[in-house]
C-alpha cells in the first residue's frame, strides 16, 4: 500500500540550510505533499503538490509576511493533515505544532528552539521586530513550548541543536541527522583547483590565499563584528557573501574596515562563484554560534580550512589540524588560529575524508529508516 506523506515547512522566502534540507526531503519522498505558509518563486521547481495557508491570500504578503508572525501558530493548526500516514515538520518556528491524527506518525526536524523566542530573543526584538511585538514573546514562547510536545519523534541536526532542544523544550531527541550536503557535486567543483594569483568575482579583484571568507546573512548571532575585528587585527581581507544587511550598530566598524581595504561584501553568489571563492580563501571563519554549518562542510570540500567558534554546532565538523581549528573565546585565539592556518600545508584528500558522513546519501538513508521503523 502506498504511504501518504506530508512535509511542513514555514517559509521559502530565501534558500538557506533549512530550505535545502526540505528540498532533499522532497527528492527522497517525491510522493509527498508540501504544506507551507506562503508561495515563493522557488517552490515550482521543488514540489509536485503544494498547499498554502490562509495567510497566502493576504495582499502584498511577500512584503509584509514577517508582520503576520503572531498568527502563525493558529495558521499551522489549520492545515488539514487528515489521511496522512507520516507528517514530517521542518521546524524553524511553529511548524512542529501542526495537528495530526492518532494514526499518523509525526517526525519533527527541529533546527533549534525558535530563535526569536529563546536564545536570541533580545537581539531579534531589538533589531528586527517592533516594540509592539515584545509583549507577545512570553505568550508565543509558551505556545512554542506546548507545540514542541506534539511530535512523536524529534530529530536534531547537531549535538548543539539536541542540547538546546532538551534544555528549552524538555524533550528527548530521538536521533541526530546531519543536514544533507551534495558532496559529489562539491568534490567535482573542488577538482578545478585554486587560481594562479589574481582573479575576479563580480568585478572584485581577489588574490588566492590572501583573504578569509564568511557566509551571510548578518543576524547578530553570526557575530560579523568579531570577523571584522579579526580582519583589522591581522590585516587579512574579509570577504562576505550571501543575502542580508549589516546590522546598524556594526556599520561603523565595517566602514573602518572597508576604508582600509579589509572588507568586501559580494552579496548573493551563484553556486560556482561561491565555491570558487571558498576554494581560493585562506580560511572560512564562523565566528558566531550556528546550529550546524553547511558552509563549513562546503569550504572543507574545496580544500579551504575552517576556523569555527568552539561553542558552535559547526565545531562538531572540525578536526583540529585536519580540516581547520576550533577557536575559543577571545580575539587573541582567533588571531593565533588564523596564523596557524597560513603556516600549515593542508591535505585536501584528508579533508574530504573528514566530511563524508555529511553526504546527502546518509541523510536520505536515515529518513527512509525513520519511516520504515
Amino acid at each position: 500500500m502506498a504511504r501518504k506523506i506530508a512535509i511542513v515547512h514555514g517559509s521559502f522566502a530565501c534558500e538557506r540550510g533549512a530550505e535545502r534540507l526540505v528540498r532533499v526531503l522532497l527528492e527522497t519522498f517525491p510522493e509527498a505533499d508540501l504544506y507551507t505558509l506562503f508561495d515563493a518563486p522557488m517552490l515550482g521547481s521543488i514540489a509536485n503538490r503544494t498547499y498554502f495557508s490562509v495567510l497566502n491570500k493576504t495582499p502584498f504578503i511577500r512584503h509584509i509576511y514577517k508582520w503576520t508572525l503572531p498568527w502563525w501558530p493558529s495558521v499551522y493548526e489549520m492545515f488539514d493533515l487528515q489521511g496522512y500516514d507520516f507528517v514530517i515538520s521542518s521546524a524553524t518556528d511553529f511548524a512542529k505544532g501542526v495537528l495530526t491524527t492518532p494514526n499518523a506518525r509525526h517526525i519533527s526536524i527541529i533546527y533549534t528552539p525558535t530563535r526569536y523566542l529563546w536564545a536570541e530573543r533580545s537581539a531579534y526584538v531589538r533589531s528586527r521586530l517592533s516594540g509592539l511585538f515584545a509583549p507577545l514573546t512570553a505568550r508565543l514562547r509558551l505556545i512554542d513550548f506546548i507545540f514542541a510536545m506534539r511530535p512523536d519523534r524529534i530529530i536534531a541536526i547537531s549535538s548543539l541543536s539536541a542540547r538546546r532542544i532538551t534544555k528549552q523544550y524538555r524533550r528527548e531527541v530521538h536521533q541526530i541527522v546531519y543536514p544533507p550536503v551534495d558532496l559529489q557535486r562539491l568534490v567535482k567543483a573542488g577538482e578545478r583547483g585554486k587560481e594562479d594569483g589574481d582573479f575576479q568575482i563580480r568585478g572584485v579583484s581577489l588574490k588566492s590565499g590572501e583573504y578569509m571568507v564568511m557566509s551571510a546573512p548578518f543576524q547578530r548571532y553570526k557575530r560579523l563584528d568579531l570577523a571584522v575585528k579579526l580582519a583589522l587585527r591581522t590585516h587579512m581581507r574579509l570577504v562576505i557573501f550571501g543575502r542580508g544587511r549589516v546590522p546598524p550598530d556594526y556599520r561603523r566598524l565595517v566602514k573602518v574596515a572597508t576604508s582600509k581595504g579589509l572588507f568586501v561584501n559580494l552579496g548573493y553568489l551563484d553556486e560556482d562563484s561561491k565555491l570558487r571563492l571558498m576554494r581560493n580563501a585562506s580560511a572560512l571563519v564562523q565566528t558566531g554560534i550556528e546550529d550546524f554549518g553547511i558552509s563549513v562542510v562546503e569550504a572543507i570540500s574545496q580544500g579551504c580550512p575552517v576556523l569555527v567558534n568552539i561553542a558552535s554546532g559547526g565545531a562538531e565538523i572540525v578536526l583540529d589540524g585536519v580540516n581547520g581549528f576550533k577557536v575559543g573565546t577571545g580575539m587573541g585565539f582567533w588571531a593565533d588560529a588564523l596564523g596557524k592556518v597560513s603556516k600549515k600545508k593542508w591535505d585536501r584528500r584528508e579533508m574530504l575524508d573528514s566530511v563524508q558522513k555529511y553526504d546527502m546519501a546518509m541523510f536520505k538513508e536515515a529518513f527512509e529508516e525513520l519511516l520504515a521503523d
